[in-house]
């Protein structure tokens, strides 16, 4: 299989810096506020954004837990193959 690399162009960032006390959804914690920092080369790519309404960004869970194919989602007990699920033992992890 051939290997994807992957060139950052930016960092999100959270209020929550630990997996305990992270909220499942984001309307569990509607004040919580994130930020995006695009990197300078970058950045004049966001001309003209300003019209849009709706913004995807792509991210990676570059600090997540190690791989597991199988995991136990929130207020479940069954296990479920990773990709159904947001759990974060996905395989995109630093190595």
């Amino acid at each position: 299989m051939a290997e994807l690399t992957v060139c950052p162009i930016g960092v999100l960032y959270s209020p929550f810096t630990e997996r305990a006390g992270t909220p499942i959804q984001g309307a569990f914690a509607p004040d919580a506020t994130g930020t995006v920092e695009v990197f300078d080369e970058f950045a004049d790519g966001l001309d003209d954004l300003d019209g849009f309404s709706h913004v995807y960004l792509i991210y990676v869970f570059d600090h997540s837990e190690a791989w597991r194919s199988k995991v136990r989602a929130f207020r479940d007990d069954t296990p479920r193959g990773v990709f159904a699920t947001r759990a974060p033992a996905a395989p995109t992890r630093s190595a």
